[in-house]
């Protein structure tokens, strides 16, 4: 039976998936396999490649490294991830690579949507 995810869910799922088993997460989120996989391929997260080594990720080409420079300042990495088919951790993790940072407009953006998600966790 369907059963839509929870915000908070949606945050443990975040926060310990790259690092976590899926058993561990069926578990603690009482969710099926499938449904740890389908939702978190939906949010573009990756499991880290040192933990589960068997793992291998995609390399990036010359043109997703173009568009990654372009994008990276004024863009979510998740927006950036679903257009270039890759997880919202690599995107991260090679903004950093390269040195990239996100310009001022983009960081009060994400400033102001996370202290509205802190603030609707407060609220009864």
């Amino acid at each position: 039976m369907f059963r839509p995810w929870r915000p908070d869910d949606l945050v443990v799922l975040r926060r310990n998936y790259g690092n976590s088993s899926t058993g561990w997460l069926c578990q603690y989120l009482d969710r099926s396999p499938e449904d740890i996989e389908a939702k978190a391929t939906q949010l573009r997260l990756a499991k880290d490649k040192r933990r589960f080594p068997g793992r291998t990720m995609p390399r990036w080409t010359e043109l997703e490294l173009r568009l990654l420079r372009v994008r990276y300042p004024t863009r979510s990495n998740q927006e950036i991830a679903l257009e270039l088919n890759k997880s919202t951790k690599s995107v991260q993790t090679m903004g950093q690579r390269l040195g990239l940072r996100k310009d001022r407009v983009r960081l009060c953006e994400m400033g102001h949507a996370n202290a509205s998600l802190r603030r609707d966790k407060l609220r009864p």
